[in-house]
């Protein structure tokens, strides 16, 4: 049975921390750590009012960034309180 390794990261974000500098320094760490990675998952939660525009950010941040992840490499999850 040949197993691919699987290179996860997993990481939670709120209205308020989403955008802000940190934030986005993660973000970029965590693009260039699995850049090179043979299979990367990127998985993010957050906040569901802020989905929409996190995944732009995500996106905008990849492409002017040209890291090599694409959609099929990061998941988001909406966070509700029930």
């Amino acid at each position: 049975m040949n197993i691919k390794e699987l290179c996860l990261i997993g990481e939670a974000k709120t209205t308020h921390d989403y955008q802000t500098n940190h934030s986005m320094e993660q973000y970029i760490s965590y693009f260039k750590f699995l850049k090179d990675k043979e299979n990367p998952m990127l998985i993010f939660s957050c906040d569901w009012p802020i989905l929409k525009s996190f995944k732009g950010l995500i996106y905008s941040l990849l492409r002017n960034n040209k890291y090599e992840l694409t959609s099929k490499d990061i998941i988001f999850l909406k966070k509700t309180n029930l």
